[in-house]
């Protein structure tokens, strides 16, 4: 599928989605606007994992690493 961004005016809103409710929903779906930037973000972490190139953090690496920041910012 594709993905297109559209303006449309208050007046024509609610028509315009009596429409593309009666769509197939194969064929037209309604996608938040974070969605396209959200699905890239997750495909290269997905492709980071499958490639065993990501980066983990132990649960102490993480605990140190959360203290620091909460250290510098309660000061």
């Amino acid at each position: 599928m594709e993905i297109i961004k559209l303006k449309i005016s208050k007046e024509f809103y609610d028509a315009f989605l009596e429409i593309i409710q009666k769509c197939n929903p194969e064929d037209v779906q309604i996608v938040d606007e974070g969605y396209h930037s959200t699905k890239v973000y997750l495909d290269e972490q997905l492709k980071d994992l499958d490639s065993e190139s990501a980066d983990f953090l132990s649960i102490d690496e993480l605990d140190m690493l959360l203290e620091k920041v909460l250290s510098k910012h309660a000061s």
